[in-house]
């Protein structure tokens, strides 16, 4: 495997990481909004939460996408 391959094996992984982070941590705050004794201010803070987190999910799939395309073969 030559250097540059390395790197973006490297990029690609860091990547996946990232979103998957982003995703479990995204789940968790819907299952807290979903929660029964949630109190309707709890929901209106968690509703605003998940719209910024859903912005940087969208930051790290497009990262995902790039460093993805820079692989051989792309995955």
């Amino acid at each position: 495997m030559s250097e540059s391959s390395l790197v973006a094996n490297q990029k690609h992984q860091h990547a996946v990481d990232a979103l998957e982070g982003l995703v479990v941590v995204y789940i968790f705050k819907l299952t807290k909004m979903n929660r029964s004794e949630s109190g309707y201010k709890m929901q209106k803070h968690i509703t605003k939460a998940l719209q910024v987190h859903s912005t940087t999910i969208k930051t790290a799939l497009n990262q995902y996408n790039i460093a993805a395309h820079a692989l051989s073969p792309p995955h």
